[in-house]
């Protein structure tokens, strides 16, 4: 089967899945509603269909390890509901719609996250056709990715520690991005009963693919488009968090991510059914290209842009700084011509991404 087909088979499956629970009529409709609104508001899924291909490469039918894909999904969407919170990254948008607390207060968004956690657990331990040394390893794998030592861990790093290097970044955001990613890979091969060689390797691909993940998200929130991207563009810059961009530069990261994608396919390299790990992995790579790349009739692409922007900014504040200590009418027409270029690139960035966006909508209107 294509890439794009299996991809769309794991999706749906996914959505049919996740659309059957939480549906009994309760008194509390409300906090499975909050729960329904979160896990139901689209996403690529990587994650679960990162399980439910590993399950595939290990030999059983794929739809037997959808408790366990769906679990950690649960888990992943809890994190995004207490992320968005006022107390943590204070986002108003998640997905292009409003975050849950923004739709149903911060209480009950608290409380739908709370009660998603366990939810996870409770598909795990009441999965069908699984042995229950299967059970018990799957819930010890989400565990570890999702607790103290993981996810949970990474959030503390991100929120209430100081990040100043790239070796601190990349162990933060390994922690709070990355193991939740590798914990989806090794839930598939844990449904499977895979080898401990070949989860080795399971686990070393899908570390790779999620720093390479996090990196084109770092850069995306410098030059992409909000109505893509689904929350607002410059939100870390905003929080003052340090990023990859901020470490390496844009062209840096992508060369980040293209070494970080070699190095993952490297890792099931071997294996005699790669093709759609490898395809998956590419997406990522592609994707940036096309974020970063000129379009026709363009010669800057959004990256040269913004770099263009942050210098001009630089050269106003020495300006300003200048002027504070002489005649400011001498400064007048520098100051002018400052202003009305950062102008110009600000319109040709905002023409650049209504472009993308017409694009976007004939793609999805050709394949509908």
């Amino acid at each position: 089967m294509e890439f794009k087909q299996q991809y769309a088979a794991y999706q749906q499956a996914i959505e049919e899945y996740l659309n059957g629970i939480f549906t009994a009529d309760k008194p509390y409709g409300r906090l499975q509603e909050a729960m329904r609104y979160s896990i139901l508001g689209g996403g690529k899924r990587i994650r679960p269909v990162l399980t439910l291909e590993f399950a595939r490469l290990g030999g059983i039918d794929w739809h037997l390890a959808l408790p366990y894909a769906c679990a950690l999904e649960l888990v992943h969407n809890y994190s995004l509901i207490h992320d968005d919170l006022p107390c943590m990254d204070d986002d108003d948008l998640r997905r292009g719609q409003p975050t849950t607390h923004k739709k149903f207060g911060e209480t009950l968004a608290v409380l739908a996250g709370d009660a998603l956690q366990p939810e996870a657990f409770r598909l795990i331990a009441e999965a069908p056709c699984m042995s229950d040394g299967s059970r018990v390893e799957a819930v010890r794998v989400l565990a570890r990715a999702c607790g103290a030592d993981g996810m949970v861990a990474g959030q503390v790093l991100d929120t209430l520690y100081g990040i100043h290097t790239e070796e601190q970044l990349k162990a933060m955001y390994r922690l709070k991005t990355g193991v939740m990613i590798s914990g989806a890979a090794e839930l598939g091969c844990v449904a499977a009963d895979m080898p401990a060689d070949m989860r080795a390797q399971a686990v070393e691909f899908a570390d790779r693919l999620g720093l390479a993940f996090q990196i084109r998200d770092d850069m995306l929130d410098v030059v992409g488009d909000q109505q893509v991207f689904g929350k607002p563009i410059g939100s870390d810059k905003e929080e003052g968090k340090i990023t990859y961009v901020d470490v390496d530069g844009l062209e840096g990261c992508a060369r980040a991510v293209e070494s970080c994608t070699q190095k993952a396919k490297d890792a099931v390299a071997h294996w005699p059914e790669h093709d759609f790990l490898f395809a998956l992995a590419d997406q990522l790579v592609d994707a940036m290209e096309q974020e970063l790349a000129p379009i026709p009739g363009e010669s800057m692409s959004l990256g040269d842009i913004d770099r263009a922007v942050t210098e001009l900014g630089k050269q106003f504040d020495t300006l300003l700084a200048e002027a504070a200590n002489g005649d400011a009418d001498e400064y007048a027409e520098r100051f002018r011509t400052i202003s009305t270029t950062m102008e110009e690139l600000k319109r040709r960035k905002a023409a650049i991404l209504g472009i993308r966006q017409e694009q976007e909508q004939i793609s999805r209107r050709i394949h509908a």
